[in-house]
């Protein structure tokens, strides 16, 4: 407890050397005092400034309604990732809007709880793809720079970003989108998939970037597998006609259709 408080004065005192005004001293005490604290089951304390901080953050409700045909509010999901890239998850009875209690989130232990090891699993699935076209890239597919470790394991993957995805970019209307040119992007870079021997297995307008020359350029590989093997998470509700756990090369045919007549209804 000691060495906490005096960490925290330190800290409080870094702050205060920083200050070139009054209104900024005020200010920053304001925003440093307003920090919310949480600590997790190992007595380690979480630094959560605002529900901004949470990620991923939602509400679950069950399939049917009330009486009055109004959803049923179960619980709020939430995770944190530290500075040193240890994620926390937890869950509320409170709504998103509401602050987050103390106590409430929970560090999962990486080698005894399913769920960290189902996300460890689907962080190597998501690598794995992006090793494959390292060596052979596409135009239309996401360019892969690199990972970040920590503690010897893989944290994050470093990408190339685009401005926005195909779905936002025809929010306001098709004209002026070259459609046909999107579809022979889509379908070359598919093509290309499958000459190495994978499926991407989630091909949606929501997994698809565009850049500002409107080139198309495929995203998003955590259903992306050699074919035939197991998923872990595969297809997105409403662009899928069954549900399916294994990859295979007609999922993204099938979607490349579906993609087409999407087109089709946006005007």
């Amino acid at each position: 407890m000691l060495l906490s408080l005096r960490e925290w004065i330190h800290s409080l005192w870094r702050v205060l050397l920083s200050t070139s005004s009054p209104v900024t001293l005020v200010t920053r005490l304001l925003r440093y005092c307003s920090t919310l604290l949480v600590r997790n089951k190992a007595g380690q304390q979480l630094q959560i400034e605002s529900a901004r901080d949470l990620s991923p953050l939602y509400e679950v409700f069950p399939e049917e309604d009330d009486e009055d045909g109004s959803p049923i509010f179960l619980y709020s999901s939430f995770g944190f990732v530290s500075d040193r890239y240890i994620a926390y998850f937890g869950q509320s009875k409170l709504r998103k809007r509401r602050r987050v209690p103390p106590g409430a989130l929970e560090h999962p232990n990486l080698c005894r709880t399913n769920k960290q090891r189902c996300l460890f699993e689907k962080a190597q699935s998501s690598t794995r793809p992006s090793l494959h076209l390292l060596d052979r890239p596409h135009p239309n597919l996401i360019r892969y720079r690199g990972c970040l470790i920590e503690r010897g394991r893989i944290v994050g993957i470093v990408l190339d970003r685009h401005p926005m995805t195909l779905k936002r970019r025809l929010e306001n209307g098709i004209r002026g989108f070259n459609v046909e040119n999107c579809m022979r992007e889509i379908t070359s870079a598919v093509n290309h998939l499958h000459s190495i021997g994978l499926a991407h297995n989630d091909l949606t307008p929501m997994n698809i970037m565009v850049d500002e020359h409107d080139t198309s350029i495929i995203v998003d590989f955590g259903s992306c597998q050699p074919f035939g093997c197991e998923l872990i998470t595969a297809g997105t509700p409403g662009w899928i006609d069954e549900d399916f756990t294994h990859s295979v090369e007609h999922h993204d045919v099938d979607a490349l259709h579906k993609l087409q007549t999407w087109f089709e209804t946006q005007v």
